[in-house]
């Protein structure tokens, strides 16, 4: 169905072929692990082409899956700007991403109450990421470190 051309955990560029099945296990699997509910709004500043049961799992409850961006360039203003606007209730990011959204979010004041979930992964994240995601962002739930 689809060829995804990524550089992994190696950093090595590679092509990887996705099948039909693959992408519809992975997006059931994360709805239905997840409990999705018909409506689920979430957003997500990284590319579509990136292999992630959290965005491909919106296809089977027909939940708005959100862009913050058309940008290749991350804007973490836009993003929690956008979290606003669409009401998103969860947002998907990498490390990165996480830590600059956090700097935007001990400056400026958005209104982030719909937001309940934050993911965080593809990379290293420091410990108190996940505090600040709580205390920052108000998020009820967060991925939890890995050991």
């Amino acid at each position: 169905m689809d060829v995804v051309y990524t550089s992994g955990t190696t950093g090595s560029p590679k092509g990887v072929l996705l099948t039909h099945d693959m992408l519809l296990r992975t997006a059931y699997a994360s709805a239905y692990t997840r409990a999705f509910h018909d409506g689920r709004r979430i957003l997500s500043p990284c590319r579509c082409t990136t292999c992630s049961g959290t965005w491909r799992g919106c296809w089977p409850r027909c939940s708005p899956a959100v862009r913050s961006s058309r940008s290749l360039t991350f804007d973490p203003v836009a993003t929690l700007a956008a979290v606003e606007e669409h009401r998103a209730e969860e947002v998907m990011f990498v490390p990165t991403m996480t830590l600059a959204v956090l700097d935007v979010a001990r400056t400026k004041t958005f209104d982030l109450s719909s937001l309940s979930v934050v993911f965080s992964s593809g990379g290293q994240s420091p410990a108190r990421i996940w505090n600040e995601i709580r205390d920052l962002l108000g998020a009820r739930r967060s991925s939890p470190p890995t050991a």
